[in-house]
């Protein structure tokens, strides 16, 4: 609702179409709340989250190392995604100033493709990060990305669900995510990831420090 115009009037026909169907199919415990919340009965709304192949992710191998590829960089933070804004890319790469004080030798990696690509390459050259913020194209083999970054981060402004994350955590990389999606349902806070609110570029990159200093 908060995006373009035609996201408005999705929302309206969303908004008729819900309080009307005889059957709802919702990806997320958050999601669920929120729809019974608009006085939706619960027999109507069923559960089914998006089927990720975790096997696949936690048995691959990685592929190649991109610390060859950027050798000056010991440290990788990742995130992988849509470049639209409700991504929160910008909030991410804002905070990464904060990193980079802190650890001079860690890059952030964004994959994904979107609008936002020249925007967010704007940012980081008016941060004086250009050369710590690398955007690389949507790539297929993404896991040899899960399985050697040091940091998989989630910095959405809202998601239904989360898919990266799964994955990310399917393949053995540590969390960041802000509370959103699958948020206290599947990354829980200090158990299986870091959780923190919406938009707080401050507690990210906290976050984001506090897992490159303790990774294991």
């Amino acid at each position: 609702r908060r995006g373009r115009l035609l996201n408005h009037l999705r929302f309206f026909l969303g908004m008729f179409l819900l309080k009307r169907a005889d059957g709802i199919r919702v990806v997320s415990e958050r999601v669920e709340k929120r729809v019974l919340a608009l006085g939706i009965p619960s027999m109507r709304v069923t559960k089914i989250p998006i089927f990720v192949d975790t096997a696949h992710f936690f048995g691959a191998t990685a592929a190649f190392d991109p610390r060859r590829t950027y050798p000056l960089f010991s440290k990788i933070v990742l995130s992988i995604g849509r470049l639209e804004p409700e991504k929160n890319f910008r909030g991410l790469i804002r905070a990464f100033v904060d990193v980079h004080k802190a650890y001079p030798d860690a890059l952030l990696l964004i994959i994904g493709s979107g609008s936002e690509r020249e925007r967010l390459l704007l940012l980081a050259r008016s941060l004086l990060l250009e050369e710590c913020v690398k955007i690389l194209p949507w790539a297929r083999d993404v896991a040899t990305y899960y399985k050697t970054c040091d940091v998989y981060v989630q910095p959405s402004l809202y998601e239904g669900w989360g898919l990266a994350v799964i994955e990310a955590m399917a393949s053995g990389a540590p969390v960041v995510m802000t509370d959103v999606g699958c948020a206290g349902e599947v990354v829980e806070h200090e158990r299986s990831g870091l959780v923190v609110p919406v938009g707080d570029e401050k507690a990210l990159a906290r976050a984001i420090i506090r897992l490159l200093q303790n990774h294991e």
